[in-house]
């Protein structure tokens, strides 16, 4: 098991795209501090709208998130049953 970690590497061209939407995004909610834009629904829409499209490589390994307090712990113990 090895803890997941989504990995994204983006062609400059996409990166100008998403930049464009931030900065967009950011003018019309500039009053709003606490709203957020995300950038896995913003590049969502785009490979919808069939800007562009994505190659995707998908692992065999089980993995687990690192998202909640108690992950680190059982995140380390499963690559520390990996190490030889």
């Amino acid at each position: 098991m090895f803890c997941s970690m989504t990995c994204f590497g983006f062609h400059p061209e996409v990166v100008g795209v998403l930049d464009d939407i931030l900065t967009k995004f950011k003018e019309e909610h500039k009053e709003d501090r606490k709203i957020e834009c995300l950038l896995p629904n913003q590049f969502s829409k785009l490979l919808e709208n069939e800007r562009f499209k994505m190659k995707l490589y998908p692992a065999e390994e089980q993995h687990n998130g690192l998202t909640a307090p108690g992950d680190e712990d059982v995140v380390k113990k499963m690559l520390s049953e990996k190490i030889i």
